[in-house]
């Protein structure tokens, strides 16, 4: 699923409003909802969220860490049947803006047929909008509004607000369970200090993206899912992962353990109770061990002495490697070469492809030529330029809806003097409502034809008719 820029290319659709942060269960009701919809009324799926969050912006003091990146947003949409991610940027502007000019603005764009929000969304300047004024103005504008209820987890209200202060308070357990999957940190690999080969287990140093929300201070058991994406940084393979927590372990309780073996109970009661800034110091000490990994002085001296000569190395390989960056530039020029020879070669093929639909809606339009009526077959899309398909009548240039009852009978004998054309079969013609009708033109109605006149109090009777105007013929109603 890819993020858009360009909403009007989803419309019309089923359209899901929110902020989304975690895309929590919450969350994922409204997601499933929509998609129950879009999939009944086959129209694709859309989400509209904003970005900065709207606190960015109005209290910037006051804005919360963010569960999910938008990559990640998309990434669990996706598993939800969305079929594009919308961003809308949020502004000043936009935070002043009134509740009806939003709306308005949703129409224009994204042209739904039906609205998914969620019990409490708000939107327009003060909040002011909500999930019952889209549906009165849905009424008006062609689209209709379902407002999801709250979902309920141990007599809670599933949020993001509540998902943030358990993450904080290092439940992890709770936090996945809220969420509907395990809590996850995606960012790059980069290299660090290599400490894992002195403690017996590999680490990764993961680059945090800004504003994200991380679990309390502690230790944490992971899934870890290396994504090697095929492209190299600074000589070297650069390497996506995902972390995603398991279980939570706080290091108060790791550390406590190490302070009781290295102190003995009594100590590490008197210290405790009596300075706390002993107590952290000891924290200090001990995680400066971790990070040793337990090593002598001298072994950890030798270990630096190593890690300095393989610094060394990794610094002649790099100057090496330079000498095949020429030979790399000249493969890059060739593959873009490459490259722009296939986008002209399509461009010319979707070229002719253009002219082919263009040819052959003349001729179909030439095929149809009625004296009075008109078909429009194709119209071109604002936006892109492509021509979709229609299928529409007019009448004397009037939409065939806006016609009177007079307009469409006469419109209707020339589509049938049409079909009379294309197909060659001379069929009758049955023509209700005469009554309402003043004049035919019966130039071309080469056909037997049948007219249904209502007469007022007047018995059931067949009349069998010449060729002269109906008007004159038929019964007048009295």
């Amino acid at each position: 699923m890819r993020i858009i820029r360009d909403p009007k290319r989803l419309n019309p659709c089923v359209l899901v409003l929110g902020m989304f942060d975690g895309v929590h269960r919450g969350h994922q009701a409204l997601l499933m909802r929509g998609d129950e919809l879009a999939q009944e009324m086959v129209y694709p799926l859309a989400v509209c969220t904003f970005q900065p969050h709207p606190l960015h912006v109005l209290a910037p003091e006051k804005e919360p860490v963010m569960l999910t990146t938008l990559p990640e947003k998309a990434a669990v949409m996706q598993s939800f049947g969305v079929d594009g991610l919308c961003v809308t940027t949020f502004t000043r502007a936009r935070a002043n803006q009134s509740p009806e000019d939003f709306m308005a603005e949703l129409v224009e764009v994204y042209a739904p047929v039906v609205i998914v929000c969620g019990f409490n969304f708000t939107f327009g300047a003060g909040g002011k909008g909500n999930g019952q004024m889209l549906k009165e103005y849905g009424k008006k504008h062609g689209f209709r509004t379902v407002i999801v209820p709250e979902v309920v987890i141990d007599g809670e209200t599933v949020s993001s607000t509540r998902i943030r202060r358990l993450l904080a308070q290092g439940d992890m357990h709770e936090v996945n369970n809220l969420l509907g999957r395990g809590y996850s940190i995606a960012g790059r690999v980069e290299e660090g200090k290599q400490v894992g080969r002195t403690i017996g287990f590999p680490t990764a140093n993961i680059t945090i993206p800004p504003h994200k929300a991380l679990p309390a201070f502690g230790v944490l058991l992971y899934l870890f899912v290396q994504l090697d994406i095929g492209h190299r940084y600074a000589n070297r393979r650069v390497q996506e992962s995902i972390l995603s927590t398991v279980q939570y372990v706080p290091r108060q309780t790791e550390l406590m353990a190490r302070l009781r073996t290295e102190l003995g109970d009594e100590e590490l009661r008197r210290t405790v109770d009596d300075s706390p800034e002993i107590m952290q110091r000891e924290i200090e000490e001990i995680d400066m061990l971790l990070s040793r990994g337990l090593l002598s002085d001298e072994e950890f001296s030798e270990l630096e002495s190593e890690e300095r000569n393989l610094a060394e190395l990794e610094a002649q390989i790099k100057k090496l490697r330079e000498y095949s960056v020429d030979a790399q530039i000249t493969a890059l020029n060739e593959q873009a070469a490459a490259f722009e020879n296939n986008k002209r070669k399509y461009t010319e093929i979707l070229s002719s492809l253009e002219e082919y639909v263009s040819k052959r809606t003349e001729l179909l339009a030439e095929e149809l030529k009625m004296p009075n009526v008109s078909i429009t077959l194709f119209e071109p899309v604002k936006t892109t330029g492509e021509l979709k398909s229609v299928f529409r009548f007019a009448y004397k240039g009037r939409n065939y809806a806006a016609l009177s009852l007079s307009e469409r009978t006469a419109a209707g004998l020339e589509i049938c003097a049409l079909m009379r054309r294309l197909t060659g079969l001379n069929f009758p013609v049955f023509i209700d409502n005469t009554e309402s009708v003043a004049h035919f033109d019966m130039s071309s109605l080469s056909c037997q034809t049948v007219f249904l006149r209502m007469v007022k109090n007047a018995p059931l009777s067949v009349r069998s008719m010449s060729r002269t105007p109906v008007a004159e013929e038929l019964p007048q109603a009295s």
